[in-house]
């Protein structure tokens, strides 16, 4: 849980992460708790690619784990949250990186991801990357209309998140927001206000 947090929220290093975590992972290995093992695997390899120790940064394969082998385990061996948890890490390297169709085909696997496992951290981790992904989609692809859709049908979540848990989900609303109101920014100077208290305000 740690390591999920403080890499999605931004509240430690990426070195500090990867010094914990690699300590972590060869004591559960050490001590044979391979599931949790597992589930560490795919947040330190998202780690190491945002700290540039990676071949190529797109693609969660190199020092801890390899992605197509992952995710073909996890499949075969009905291991759905190794699958989820590779897939919403996988989503946050590609988006910071600018490969939104691959951050966005990631989210979009995982969409079912509340209902399955209801009330998990997890689930604003998912949710927060595929709402991202769908507004830079919205700026890049002919059917805006489309992604920007699918981008405020998730702001509404974290509206509602915010609400009992501002903490987690109120900057991610208000980012969230201001993207939504970024799109026609250089069109209205209303909205482009709107992005600006937004960004500010998150």
């Amino acid at each position: 849980c740690y390591t999920y947090h403080s890499l999605h929220s931004g509240q430690a290093s990426i070195q500090a992460i990867l010094h914990q975590q690699q300590v972590r992972l060869q004591e559960l290995i050490k001590f044979g708790t391979n599931s949790a093992s597992e589930r560490n695997r795919p947040c330190i390899q998202a780690a190491l690619s945002l700290a540039g120790q990676t071949q190529d940064p797109f693609v969660l394969t190199d020092e801890v784990i390899d992605e197509e082998g992952q995710l073909k385990k996890s499949t075969e061996s009905g291991k759905i949250p190794i699958e989820y948890n590779f897939r919403y890490n996988a989503a946050c390297v590609a988006y910071i990186f600018g490969d939104y169709d691959r951050a966005s085909m990631h989210s979009l696997k995982i969409q079912d991801i509340a209902a399955k496992f209801p009330a998990i951290y997890s689930i604003t981790i998912q949710a927060f990357y595929d709402g991202l992904s769908s507004y830079a989609l919205a700026r890049t692809e002919k059917n805006c209309n489309k992604w920007r859709k699918r981008g405020r049908k998730i702001s509404k979540k974290f509206a509602n998140w915010a609400k009992y848990c501002p903490s987690n989900n109120t900057h991610k609303f208000l980012l969230l927001k201001a993207e939504d109101a970024s799109l026609f920014a250089t069109k209205s100077k209303k909205k482009r206000g709107i992005a600006e208290q937004a960004y500010n305000a998150a």
